[in-house]
């Protein structure tokens, strides 16, 4: 035989194998018990068709022309059945258990999977008006400030020991000229972040009424406030916010699902805590 031929024969001769391990790499539905909506079992693990199909439709739109290739319904069977391969191999090795990553992953997609079920985006809009008038302070604005300000320049060596002062003192002492006057009336966050910076203002909202507090330093000298009064922010109008109040009862909805869930399981396990753990 000529070494041509030799050579033709052992290509046959492998692509024939290629065939053959192809043809038995997959036990076809045809010779098993499988249910209609799956396409295959791993090691007792099903491959739903509903996760094949979606394979294929994604495959399909990277296609141009959004149509399938010769050979890519096969190729895309595989990669389902290796995947599983690959999850059941994780699992025997306990990564669900140890691998935090893994962990996380499961965590949010359960998760996700247990709010799905609350379903709050179906409510109408009555259900919405009523959980809006009862959870009301969820839409309130923020408050407003009725504060009383003195500034104190470091133009001069005391500028700083009379901020101290001030900030001490039981009346609100005048400061010096320079600093931007604050508007009348009550103001907001923002309005006070504009004046008297993002310190200052953090400050000022979380004085008790009545109190003083500062010095807070700025550029060019220490800022000194009296807070006289707070006003709660106002809740807008029903109709403004409605897509707010959706997406906040969804969320609510959302969390007592998760917690209900928690908590029947809770009592359904077995949890032995370390005398010393809490």
């Amino acid at each position: 035989m000529s070494r041509d031929r030799i050579g033709t024969a052992l290509l046959a001769a492998g692509a024939l194998a290629g065939i053959v391990l192809a043809t038995v790499s997959l036990v076809r539905g045809e010779e098993v018990d499988l249910d209609d909506d799956l396409v295959a079992r791993v090691d007792g693990r099903p491959i739903p068709r509903e996760r094949y199909e979606r394979a294929l439709e994604a495959l399909a739109r990277d296609r141009r022309g959004g149509a399938l290739a010769a050979g890519d319904r096969q190729r895309v069977l595989e990669r389902l059945v290796d995947e599983e391969l690959l999850v059941g191999r994780a699992i025997e090795l306990g990564l669900p258990a140890s691998d935090p990553r893994v962990r996380g992953d499961l965590v949010r997609s359960m998760i996700d999977a247990i709010e799905a079920q609350a379903d709050g985006g179906s409510a109408d809009e009555a259900a919405l008006r009523a959980f809006y008038e009862a959870e009301a302070w969820r839409f309130r604005g923020s408050p407003r400030f009725v504060v009383e300000h003195a500034w104190f320049s470091n133009d001069g060596a005391d500028g700083e020991a009379r901020a101290e002062a001030a900030a001490r003192s039981t009346m609100m002492l005048a400061g010096d000229e320079g600093a931007l006057p604050l508007p009348a009336g009550p103001l907001s966050m923002r309005t006070l972040t504009q004046r008297l910076g993002p310190t200052a203002a953090r400050g000022v909202a979380e004085l008790e009424v009545g109190e003083t507090g500062g010095p807070w330093r700025a550029r060019g000298g220490w800022h000194v406030a009296r807070l006289v009064a707070r006003e709660p922010g106002e809740v807008p109008p029903f109709e403004t916010v409605i897509a707010q109040v959706r997406e906040e009862q969804r969320r609510v909805l959302e969390e007592a699902a998760l917690r209900a869930f928690l908590d029947e399981r809770r009592r359904e396990a077995e949890i032995v805590v370390a005398g010393d753990a809490s």
